[in-house]
């Protein structure tokens, strides 16, 4: 099964001269050192806003290496590429601002071509996929974020259905905003749902709650396949 990365964006707020280095776990949270680390981050700024991040294993292999416009907010602007785990490429996928900009590449193990798509601004252009013996098939979504069933407006009658004020916060008048983190799976399901940020424990509690009776969603996609996506959703507790 695979897994769509993505990275916490305070990953991205490393500034320096040069190069700055920090260690990364499995999890792509930082450690203290090498010797517990799964990969090596190095942020490279070009100015004072826009710069490079390379992401290789410890032995040296490429992870990663993307170009952000914009680092501290996350901008993906340039050319960015993606490795296997083996060290052949796997993707390169040229962005302008956050938008797929150009040509989006994508091989097989043994580096057959698998998908070559030109997009201008997130607007599929021309596409075409191929099986791994070089034969053009039938074209697929490149990516797709996971969708709740009827969408945005929908989720947040569903969650304002559902949502339960806890008595002691509401007593008390304490308002604010739980964010829960959380992994569509390949069939749509909700699954490791977590706190990410919190205000008090009945509150994150019940927003624990109302994420995790979520029915299940349209899965995300990317390169033509079914994929764990990580979700950020914030849950709103305001007294009336």
């Amino acid at each position: 099964m695979k897994n769509l990365l993505l990275l916490p964006s305070f990953l991205l707020l490393s500034f320096g001269a040069f190069a700055q280095v920090k260690y990364l776990n499995n999890d792509y949270k930082e450690v203290e050192n090498e010797s517990l680390a799964t990969y090596k981050q190095e942020i490279i700024m070009s100015d004072s806003i826009a710069g490079i991040r390379k992401i290789s294993y410890i032995s040296g292999k490429p992870k990663m290496e993307e170009s952000f416009s914009n680092m501290k907010k996350a901008i993906l602007s340039g050319k960015c590429q993606y490795w296997f785990d083996n060290g052949e490429l796997k993707e390169v996928v040229n962005y302008y601002e956050n938008k797929f900009d150009g040509t989006v590449s994508t091989y097989y193990k043994g580096g057959q071509l698998k998908r070559k798509d030109i997009y201008k601004l997130d607007s599929l252009v021309e596409g075409h996929c191929y099986d791994s013996t070089g034969a053009e098939k039938n074209h697929t979504v490149f990516h797709k974020r996971p969708e709740f069933p009827g969408g945005t407006n929908t989720l947040l009658n569903f969650l304002s259905r559902n949502l339960k004020y806890p008595s002691v916060s509401r007593r008390l008048g304490i308002e604010g905003k739980v964010l829960v983190q959380f992994v569509v799976n390949p069939n749509g399901q909700i699954i490791n749902a977590r706190i990410k940020q919190g205000l008090t424990t009945d509150l994150d509690t019940e927003a624990l709650r109302v994420v995790n009776s979520l029915p299940s969603w349209e899965p995300g996609i990317h390169d033509g396949e079914k994929v764990n996506f990580n979700y950020l959703l914030p849950i709103v507790f305001r007294l009336q």
